[in-house]
């Protein structure tokens, strides 16, 4: 009898997909903004395959997830996850995702994402290359200093991605914790939708490219040097 799948590809990038929305409506993005709903590409409508997802996510014990969850990715061809695909981690999951991501991190799966849970990144920000997703620059540099953080730019359909250099010469940068921009499945490499971008470091969104190159979220600085492993033994999976 065939399970349920609880990864499905966004792309060619595993992912979890959660329903997005507020929680009073059956979604899971519970530190939301009003102005992040309003332009969402999904209208913040979720989907019979989201819901199935979430469901066994919450009944399912959190050994068993982290079972299937790695069994599916080993059959899937590729130790690498992206959390959050849609939707985000409502606080009532917080300690259950944190569990099942240090545990796929113990097995060498590669994992990123976005999220506005604040005590979930907290927890998981030195592990793996979870972005905190705010929306003021304000945020940015005491945030970054600790992970990776993103701010999305409404009006082109991308998001910049930060994280501290923590050199003596950052502060001479116009961005200094400035690592790229992500295409968020809204612009591809090469356009220019991003104004506030250069070109070249507008990348398409592609976890698995960005990580190979070590760029955006997978950037290694020599603040991230010291936090990061690059997982060598899953390389061979990524190409």
């Amino acid at each position: 009898m065939n399970r349920e799948q609880l990864i499905h590809t966004d792309g060619a990038v595993p992912s979890i997909f959660f329903p997005p929305g507020k929680p009073r409506k059956g979604g899971t993005c519970e530190f939301s903004t009003r102005k992040c709903r309003s332009r969402c590409p999904s209208d913040c409508q979720s989907t019979n395959v989201e819901r199935g997802v979430l469901k066994l996510f919450k009944e399912t014990p959190a050994s068993e997830l982290v079972v299937r969850l790695y069994d599916e990715l080993l059959d899937g061809g590729k130790l690498f996850l992206q959390w959050f695909a849609w939707g985000d981690c409502p606080r009532s999951m917080t300690e259950k995702i944190v569990f099942l991501m240090l545990e796929l991190k113990k097995k060498g799966v590669v994992q990123c994402g976005f999220t506005r849970n604040r005590p979930l990144w907290n927890k998981v920000c030195g592990a793996i290359r979870l972005a905190l997703t705010v929306e003021k620059m304000s945020q940015v540099e005491a945030l970054c200093a600790v992970g990776v953080v993103a701010v999305p730019n409404y009006k082109t359909g991308c998001v910049s991605i930060y994280r501290s250099l923590h050199t003596k010469t950052a502060h001479k940068l116009k961005h200094p914790y400035s690592t790229g921009e992500c295409g968020g499945g809204w612009v591809t490499w090469g356009e220019t939708s991003c104004t506030d971008a250069p070109v070249e470091a507008l990348f398409e969104q592609n976890c698995i490219l960005c990580h190979k190159n070590q760029r955006g979220c997978f950037t290694v600085t020599p603040a991230t040097r010291e936090v990061f492993e690059v997982v060598d033994n899953a390389r061979g999976e990524l190409q």
